[in-house]
């Protein structure tokens, strides 16, 4: 037990120092499970602002990083704050590469809407990435792969990545394999976490692959580290896949070992909440838009040399708006605020980038739902300038309103 920890000198355990000094003492407090925490003093209240309470992802309430546990997942934490129990315990976001016929997204949305037991939480839809996003969640685990499979279904008879409308200068300018791309798992709510996860994510692995699907694994049930990431997966596209399963690395997880004529594979796994989002350039010609779009993306990705971590960016020019576009997956995105890497933080780097590359930046984008605490981290989520306003973007509050 920890010297301070109310909870613990009521039960009677022996108190030690956690370190030399008052001041040691005070930095190396922690928590404990049934005690009131104490008021903090301004520097620790500046810190969780900065964190944006990541508590709600999960995250533990340890100033010291040397005392903190580590999990898989944020989620297999111990939970300290309330707000999770208004969250279903799972949430799916599945990506399908349809983002223009409208009967086809109207027949996506069904597969979820019509599964009982699953709450469809929002549908975002884009004609230059020709994507859509779905983003759907329940505490009925059975629930959730009874949607995805019916999801993959419709996906595999609606859409034809082999055809005209699909492909050369029709294609979209998101990187995809298969008409259902991505099922990611994502423990959100309270009593989630990473092992069952996991499991439900094998399970809609097993059953797409039992369609005539190939599915490759990735994140936490990828079969070996080199595998968990999508970059690698993506890179040849659609027309690369059967080059790429007929290497004995690339082969798929599950299902048949060559892709579907039409269909392609999927990639199922688990992640921490992610943010996927845009931020579009605002003034200056298309091939200046275009160059800086890249150029920025280029700096701030996690690969490169002072980037952002956990940061993929790509650079696009979006023709039905005439504006380019800075695209962004923000991995672990309450571990990026908890580290100082917030959007709002993100946001002002990219303007910086942006003024030197001859132009500046517009609105945010949110792909799918975040919650709040990510959102709010770092200051004022009005300051994002988020399309449609931030309270749009609120994975409680559509929660709130679909139940």
């Amino acid at each position: 037990m920890h010297l301070g920890c109310s909870s613990c000198a009521r039960n009677g355990a022996r108190q030690r120092p956690c370190g030399r000094g008052a001041r040691a003492l005070e930095r190396r407090r922690v928590l404990c499970c049934r005690s009131i925490p104490r008021r903090p003093g301004k520097r620790e209240r500046s810190r969780r602002n900065l964190n944006g309470n990541t508590t709600l992802l999960g995250a533990p309430l340890v100033p010291c990083r040397r005392n903190r546990p580590r999990w898989p997942l944020a989620c297999d934490a111990p939970r300290a704050d309330i707000a999770v129990k208004a969250l279903p315990r799972y949430e799916i976001v599945a990506n399908a590469s349809e983002g223009r016929d409208a009967s086809v997204l109207e027949a996506l949305a069904r597969a979820i809407t019509e599964t009982e037991n699953v709450l469809l939480l929002d549908l975002h839809a884009d004609v230059d990435h020709d994507r859509s996003v779905l983003t759907y969640a329940s505490d009925d685990t059975g629930a959730l792969i009874r949607a995805t499979i019916r999801l993959s279904a419709t996906a595999t008879a609606r859409i034809d990545l082999s055809a005209t409308g699909k492909t050369g200068s029709n294609e979209g300018v998101h990187p995809r394999i298969g008409a259902l791309d991505v099922v990611p798992v994502v423990p959100i709510g309270l009593g989630a976490n990473s092992a069952e996860a996991s499991a439900i994510a094998i399970e809609i692995a097993r059953m797409i692959g039992a369609t005539g699907v190939p599915v490759h694994r990735y994140g936490l049930i990828a079969r070996d580290p080199s595998r968990a990431a999508l970059t690698p997966l993506r890179r040849g596209g659609f027309r690369g896949l059967r080059a790429l399963h007929e290497r004995e690395d690339g082969a798929p997880d599950d299902g048949p070992a060559l892709p579907h004529a039409t269909a392609g594979a999927t990639a199922v796994g688990v992640r921490a909440v992610m943010a996927a989002w845009n931020i579009e350039l605002a003034e200056g010609s298309e091939d200046r838009q275009r160059t800086a779009a890249q150029k920025i993306a280029s700096a701030i990705r996690g690969s490169a040399s002072g980037g952002v971590t956990g940061l993929q960016a790509l650079g696009f020019f979006l023709r039905s708006r005439g504006r380019a576009q800075v695209s962004m997956n923000l991995h672990d995105a309450a571990a990026a605020a908890a580290r100082g890497d917030t959007l709002a933080a993100i946001r002002m780097r990219i303007a910086a980038l942006a003024v030197q590359h001859g132009t500046s930046i517009g609105a945010t984008e949110i792909v799918g739902l975040l919650p709040e605490a990510v959102l709010c981290a770092g200051g004022n989520p009005e300051e994002l300038e988020i399309s449609g306003g931030w309270e749009r973007a609120s994975l409680e509050r559509r929660v709130a309103a679909a139940r």
